[in-house]
């Protein structure tokens, strides 16, 4: 059983994937794959949290019953761009990012954020695989500002 916020509710159902990882130091690096198998209807008086059953096969794992553990829910399918969260700025007109062009232009372009993953978006948007996405100083620009792109690092424009 696992303990879920209640404003994760709406987006948890039976046969999401679920990837569990222990919390004690010596099962930190351990994951285990299962999947959902219960959703819960109620909020727990105590915990404040709502139970989400899930089915992980702890055969021939370190975990045993009982043991505390961290959960990862699959809710969201299909595809996403996987971007940096410091490249997705917002405005009055909602979430967007920047690529340089071919011109060394910064383009905006919209997107909606679908998943968060730590430090990472899944987002979706009209993004262009060829281009750069900017992850510094981008709150700094507008549609069509030139663009320095730092070739030493090879990566993102700057």
């Amino acid at each position: 059983m696992l303990g879920v916020e209640p404003s994760d509710m709406p987006s948890i159902h039976r046969g999401d994937s679920v990837t569990v990882s222990g919390l004690s130091t010596a099962l930190q690096s351990a994951h285990i794959a299962g999947r959902v198998v219960m959703v819960g209807a109620a909020v727990d008086a105590q915990t404040q949290l709502v139970s989400v059953g899930a089915n992980v096969p702890t055969e021939g794992s370190a975990f045993i019953p009982g043991t505390r553990v961290k959960a990862d829910i699959d809710t969201q399918s299909g595809v996403h761009w996987i971007v940096p969260r410091s490249a997705v700025l917002h405005d009055a007109q909602g979430d967007y990012v920047f690529q340089t062009g071919s011109d060394g232009k910064a383009h905006r372009a919209n997107v909606r954020i679908v998943v968060e993953d730590g430090g990472r978006y899944g987002v979706e948007g009209p993004l262009d695989a060829t281009r750069q996405l900017v992850v510094v100083g981008n709150y700094e620009l507008h549609d069509g500002a030139l663009v320095r792109v730092d070739s030493a690092k090879q990566g993102p424009a700057q």
